[in-house]
């Protein structure tokens, strides 16, 4: 199951040996705050926080997302994923170029 969120605060914790890093985050609510838009875009509105019960991840299981203010509706913000690190850039079919959505406003 996918939760989206904001890192509030980055702890590493030290065990002489392991070093284990932290993240606190606010969560966005899964129950009435996310949902996909016809062209299949994650939207989110991050100011409907839940699960402050749980706020702690381990780093391991985190992904980089950004979230870019969704122009159709302010409240709303477009989940975008980071590319993976270690992961060779060179452009083929396999990469989605924003300029080629079709303009669905000259219908």
């Amino acid at each position: 199951m996918t939760y989206f969120g904001i890192i509030e605060k980055i702890w590493e914790v030290d065990y002489s040996e392991l070093r284990v890093s932290i993240f606190k985050c606010k969560w966005v609510n899964r129950n009435n705050a996310m949902h996909e838009d016809p062209l299949g875009f994650t939207l989110v509105d991050l100011n409907k926080v839940a699960y402050m019960g749980e706020p702690f991840i381990m780093a391991e299981q985190a992904r980089q997302v950004f979230y870019v203010i969704d122009p159709c509706d302010s409240r709303l913000s477009m989940v975008l994923q980071g590319r993976p690190s270690g992961i060779s850039y060179h452009n083929d079919d396999s990469t989605f170029d924003i300029c080629e959505t079709p303009d669905f406003h000259n219908e």
